[in-house]
């Protein structure tokens, strides 16, 4: 089943007022180190963008989509302003130009944190999200399957070929040295068969008649009586264990402790897992720590939850799901440097209308929970 992120809530007359003076508090709870700048009506505004379904989608035409770039489409037609698109490699040198100003705007869903609020400077937080976790798919194996694996399949050829020999060895010896045989070869190879049979599961084989020769082989076939009848009860019974008995699915954050978490650089949630103490491995993007959950090298990837979910559904020939509830629930908004602040907070405005006339929960619906 998949979970997708909950939109927010329309602002009710109760809740309205003081979730936007929540807002407008953001804008001092940290200190402003530079001067503020602006653009005027007509001015071009270089907007990053990171290809990240479903925030930003790579059109085969040549343009992007995605909930992010028709929001601040609609943003930048109000503000009557050109937007020229840079796009960034991942995500973390795009958070990087944007606080050094080589863009202006980011056109992402960026989480709202300490560590980035020393460079940056948020818009109006109109997307909540929440991180999932992404695994290799769990498979049921059958009994046949397990059965056949490549050990038990060399093991038991090379016991057919023990039991092969050994019945058309006694069938030769026995028709050479007892006289009331069946001369029959059908006959004789059945009969010796079942005697063969028999001494497996006893572990003794009587073949006295064959002097000091007769009492090796006797020895020497208890031993392999043995050690066959143990091979076959151990090898049934984890055939059948293993084809009742799936792998135990990372559900939850705390069932990735001692695991190796892929995670994108810069993401915020890395931040988080690094906090924990987990196990991290970084990756430059959602992509390169999916092959790497493939290969073997990382046990999990955390992600947004929308992301995740977006790759599974767009790469249903991989063995990958998304499980477990969501965690570690973050407000998200454009940004920009700390120099554009009175820019942002023109763009914060825009923002609080259309959110509150609708138009950002259903550019959600359509791109993350109508999906």
């Amino acid at each position: 089943m998949v979970h997708m992120t909950t939109p927010p809530r329309r602002p009710t007359a109760r809740s309205g007022p003081l979730f936007f003076a929540l807002v407008l508090l953001a804008g001092v709870w940290v200190p402003r180190s530079a001067p503020a700048t602006d653009f005027l009506l007509g001015d071009t505004v270089r907007a990053g963008i990171y290809v990240d379904p479903p925030v930003t989608i790579s059109e085969s035409y040549g343009g992007y989509s995605g909930l992010g770039v028709e929001l601040w489409e609609i943003v930048a037609k109000r503000m009557r302003l050109n937007t020229e698109y840079v796009v960034f490699d991942t995500f973390n040198d795009m958070l990087q130009a944007c606080g050094n100003g080589d863009i202006d705007i980011v056109i992402h869903i960026v989480g709202v944190s300490s560590k980035r609020a020393s460079y940056l400077w948020y818009s109006f937080p109109w997307h909540m999200t929440s991180a999932r976790i992404m695994t290799l798919e769990s498979k049921t194996s059958s009994f046949w399957d397990e059965f056949q694996r490549f050990h038990h399949f060399r093991a038991y050829t090379i016991f057919g070929i023990i039991f092969t020999v050994m019945v058309v060895a006694m069938t030769l010896l026995r028709r050479k040295l007892e006289k009331d045989f069946p001369p029959d070869w059908k006959t004789g190879i059945t009969l010796c068969m079942r005697d063969v049979v028999k001494a497996l599961r006893s572990g003794k084989l009587n073949q006295t008649q064959l002097g000091w020769f007769g009492c090796l082989l006797s020895v020497l076939w208890m031993i392999f009586g043995v050690t066959a009848s143990a091979y076959f009860t151990s090898s049934i019974a984890s055939a059948m264990s293993s084809s009742t008995i799936q792998r135990r699915d990372l559900t939850g954050l705390a069932q990735l402790t001692g695991k190796t978490i892929a995670v994108v650089t810069g993401d915020a949630n890395q931040q988080l897992l690094d906090d924990l103490g987990m196990r991290t491995v970084h990756y430059d993007t959602l992509d390169t720590c999916v092959q790497a959950l493939l290969a073997g090298e990382v046990d999990a990837v955390v992600n947004t939850g929308s992301s995740l979910e977006w790759y599974d559904r767009a790469h249903p020939e991989l063995p990958i799901r998304v499980v477990g509830d969501s965690f570690n629930p973050m407000p998200c908004g454009f940004a920009t440097s700390r120099e554009n602040v009175a820019f942002m907070d023109k763009v914060s405005v825009e923002l609080i209308w259309l959110y509150e006339t609708g138009k950002i929960e259903e550019l959600r619906s359509r791109y993350i929970s109508g999906r």
